[in-house]
């Protein structure tokens, strides 16, 4: 799935989470499905300011641990995603470049990727060296606690992932198993779970917050894919890349 079609999810998204927040939608607007921008949300009754949002968006297309016997096979297109996901709210005037952090491993494949992270660089958006675990859970603590009560929070991640009784975990570059498909202990000691990251932006003052988890929900099996369930409540949104038990 190209760009504008992941953009449609997005608006989609930010819709409901409006919806959530006490916005009711102009029943006039013709152009319910078009970009929403931080006026648009102001018309819809929602206060907004794109300088309070924050965001941290990951991809992990390389992992690089020399431990283990084993650890996910490399990716191509996560860096890319990532990239052009943070392009996309920044287009949209849902973000700032000086509230965008990129924690990547690996490069962007695509020429329009590699020259969104260009521009995002030169904007002011912070990119980190690694996506090693304790990156991401820095990163993360740092965007949700500087997000602001008119702003979103954002935190996207595209990568390798698990389903594990019911809880969706995220690999980080720095993920390594004894074995393949890895012990469930391991998943749950080195991988990163979605109900750390919620509870983490929980804690946010940010009245909004979206969560995109672009991979597999399966057991026995790393690769990415694209959000299609949407599910929210209390100003948060999440969007997964399938639903339980699939592949992405």
């Amino acid at each position: 799935m190209q760009l504008p079609a992941r953009i449609a999810l997005w608006t989609i998204a930010l819709a409901l989470l409006a919806a959530v927040a006490g916005a009711q939608p102009d029943a006039s607007d013709t152009k319910a499905l078009g970009p929403i921008t931080h006026e648009s949300l102001a018309r819809a009754g929602v206060t907004f300011d794109p300088s309070q949002s924050r965001g941290v968006f990951i991809g992990v297309n390389a992992y690089t641990s020399s431990l283990g016997a084993t650890r996910p096979p490399n990716l191509k297109s996560c860096v890319n995603d990532a990239v052009d996901l943070a392009a996309a709210f920044w287009g949209l005037g849902l973000i700032q470049p000086a509230g965008i952090t990129l924690v990547l491993s690996g490069t962007p494949s695509k020429p329009d990727s590699a020259a969104a992270l260009e521009r995002l660089r030169a904007a002011g958006a912070n990119v980190a060296a690694n996506a090693r675990r304790d990156t991401i859970d820095e990163a993360v603590a740092a965007a949700s606690a500087a997000a602001g009560p008119d702003g979103i929070l954002f935190l996207a991640w595209s990568a390798h992932g698990f389903e594990l009784n019911g809880v969706q975990y995220l690999t980080p570059e720095n993920f390594y198993a004894s074995a393949d498909p890895p012990p469930t202990h391991e998943i749950q000691s080195r991988a990163l779970s979605e109900a750390t990251l919620a509870s983490v932006a929980q804690r946010s003052p940010a009245a909004r917050r979206v969560l995109l988890f672009d991979a597999c929900r399966e057991s026995k099996a790393f690769a990415p894919g694209i959000p299609q369930l949407i599910a929210g409540a209390a100003g948060m949104v999440t969007l997964y890349a399938v639903t339980s038990g699939e592949l992405a």
